[in-house]
This record gives C-alpha cells, structure tokens and sequence, in this order.
C-alpha cells in the first residue's frame, strides 16, 4: 500500500482478556453487552487487553476530550492484531456497534470487517465508498448522506442466516449471510496525504447475540446528546485560499477584515444560516451603509444586527454553558463574545467571537473565524481556552435565533 496510510482498531476479544478503563464483562447470553470500549484512555493492547491499537509513522491516536481522535495522512498505518479464537466470538450470532464522526473522510476508508475461520479467511463485510456501504459480495446500501461524516452511530448485526446493518437506529440493509464462526473483529480506516482520514470515535462495542437497537440500547445512548446545526459556512476573517473579503477595508476605518473582521465574520455565518448567502465581505458594506451599524469603537453594533436579522441578543456570564447547550439542541446556532480575564498592558481585555455549530456530550464544536491551526481536529470550546496564549474564558454575551 504505497503512499497510502491505514488505522485497523480490532477487538481480539481474547479468553480472560481485561481492559481496565474500557470493558464490562456481563453474563453469557444476557441481552447487554460483553464489552464496550470506551476513550477514557488508549486501549491497552495485548496480552492483557481485549482492544488494541498500534501506530507507525510520525503520529499517533489521541484521546481529545473524552474521544478517540484519528488523523491519518501517508506513513500513518494503525493496526490492531488478533491470533486466538474466543468462545465469546466464535459462534454464528453477534452484535457489534460503534459511534463515529467523520471530519474528514479521506479517498476512503473500510469501516469494519470480520475475521472468520483463521487469520488469514477474513471476510470483509462493510466498506464505505462515495457514501455508502459495500458488503462482501458486492451488495452495496446507500448511507443516509454522502460523504457519511456524522456523527453517526453503526450496527452490524449478525445471525445464522443474515447481516443487518443500522444506521442511528434504523435498518439501512441486509443480505444474507454464512454460518462460519469468527475469530475476530476488526474496525479500520483510509487516508493518504492528498486525502486525509480525520475522525473521531465515541465507543466500540460487541456482545454476543443477535440484537436490534431496540432489543438492545447503545451503551452510551442514555447519556450522550450529539446534535449537528447544518448550513452554518465555516468562513475566515483572514486569508485562507477561498475568499476575497479578507484585504476589504474593516467598517470605516484603516483596518481590514483580516484584522479586526471576527465578530463581522461571525454574525455573516449565522446570518446565512437563517436568511440567505450574506459573507462578510457584502455584511461590511451593509453596516458601512446602516446608521449605528459599527459602534464608534468599531466594533459591530449587536443590537443593530439583533433587529435587521431577527436575532436575539442577551449579555451576562454564560461562562455555565447551560443556555449554550439548550439552544444547540434546539438547532440554533450561537455566536459567542469570548472575553479574557486578563489584561493587556493598556489595560484592555482581549475579546474574540466564534460561532457553536454542534455538541456531542458536553463538548461544544465551534467554526472559529480567526484560527485554524491552533487545534487539533475539529474546532472545540475547550480547545481555544486552553490553546489560546491569552487567557479567554469568560463567555460575555451571545448572539441566536430562537
């Protein structure tokens, strides 16, 4: 595979294997699950761990608040290895789920594949290719949307007779399927340097028994709120290779976009979301043109965008996040002021705006209209606090629809 990078996580699933922070053994035949994988760290590995993981190339997986985080380029080749049959496995019927996002999906990836007789009689059972899943014979089913980035929770359900595959719940396809025995199982992915793979995993579990979502719940399914807010633009105040408002002179001053244009760059992201294509570049040249629409300072007059675009905006600490994460649950985008709590040697406190697009759990994904390479996978809440040099971590005022 020259040029090309690859990441396998299988579970060997061997007999008395222990995973301390990942597994939780259950009765045999219960409906509930042997094993479950979760990121609370790396998976141990062999001989003791039930999960492995290994890594060549320049970088490695990564725990990112509480996920286990993939960025595969070419040199990258993550394997897991697994040699001994187990009772647990070895038998016609199985159920095995696992919980992905896919930030970016690469030229493509084989999403999961069972190992059946030996080592070397694997048969390889679903491979994502342009948006949808190709099973062993040929059958292709069509992902609900294409590329399948998510997050999304998957479901292969094997019986004596068929695989089902769901899809968040629901029955995507099936076809029929051997009575042959596993080995192992084995999860993986594709990426090259022209073609990233960048995705993140929220759990890996297995048990044996045949299992519908409904007959058996996901292991996190009661716990973990995800929700995406879709047609929000990821646009950049500076320079980034696809705009041309970066060099646009800022309001009516001597600045330009690039510099000062984040809130602006903020407000036009959200704006597009609810209205219509408004960039930064046609937002300047409307407030420019809007009595009140720049604050003398500068800055962007919010309760002068609040009634031109029917938006809400309320200022207090919503450091809490609690209205944060209401209102990305009810599918609303929000724009935040972040502030410093530190103070520059003129005695101003540093401030900056993003928008939050998503949440899975209580992290909070964010479109950053100033940076990029100051994070590590897709854009978060705690990545810019904690990465950022100034100290931002007061959240000021926000700016939603509701």
């Amino acid at each position: 595979m020259k040029g090309l990078s690859a990441f396998l996580l299988k579970a060997a699933l061997l007999p008395g294997a222990v995973c301390a922070p990942a597994l939780v053994p259950v009765d045999a035949g219960a409906a509930a699950w042997d094993y479950v994988y979760t990121p609370t760290a790396l998976p141990d590995g062999y001989p003791g761990g039930a999960w492995d993981l290994e890594a060549y190339g320049d970088a490695a997986p990564s725990i990112v608040n509480g996920r286990l985080y993939f960025n595969l380029r070419n040199g990258l080749f993550f394997y897991g290895r697994g040699r001994e049959a187990d009772p647990r496995i070895s038998a016609s019927d199985f159920t095995f789920e696992w919980r992905q996002e896919v930030l970016r999906p690469g030229n493509q990836f084989s999403m999961a594949m069972y190992y059946a007789e030996d080592p070397y009689n694997w048969i390889e059972f679903m491979r994502q290719n342009d948006g949808g899943i190709m099973f062993a014979d040929g059958t292709v089913i069509m992902l609900p949307e294409s590329p399948a980035t998510g997050p999304h929770t998957y479901r292969l359900v094997k019986s004596d007779s068929q695989v089902e595959l769901y899809v968040d719940g629901a029955l995507t396809g099936s076809l029929p399927a051997g009575a042959h025995t596993v080995d192992y199982l084995e999860l993986s992915g594709w990426g090259a340097e022209y073609a990233p793979y960048e995705a993140y995993w929220d759990h890996v579990a297995y048990t044996r028994g045949a299992y519908t979502p409904a007959e058996l719940p996901s292991p996190t399914a009661s716990t973990t709120t995800c929700v995406e807010v879709t047609g929000v633009p990821n646009w950049k105040q500076f320079d980034d290779g696809t705009n041309n408002w970066w060099d646009d002179i800022y309001n009516h001053t001597t600045s330009s976009i690039s510099k000062s244009g984040c809130a602006l760059t903020a407000v036009s992201q959200v704006i597009t979301k609810q209205w219509q294509n408004t960039d930064p570049g046609e937002l300047n040249s409307i407030l420019r043109l809007t009595p009140g629409g720049f604050r003398s300072g500068g800055r962007v007059n919010f309760e002068v965008v609040a009634q031109l675009a029917s938006l809400g905006y309320a200022e207090g600490d919503f450091t809490a996040l609690d209205e944060i994460h209401t209102k990305l649950e009810a599918g609303n985008p929000v724009i935040l002021w972040l502030w410093s709590l530190k103070a520059r040697a003129n005695g101003i406190r540093p401030s900056h705006f993003v928008v939050a697009v998503g949440k899975c759990g209580d992290t909070i994904y964010i479109n950053d209209p100033g940076h990029s390479s100051i994070y590590t996978g897709r854009p978060t809440l705690e990545q810019y606090f904690n990465r950022l040099p100034v100290d931002l971590r007061e959240i000021r005022a926000l700016l939603y629809y509701d």
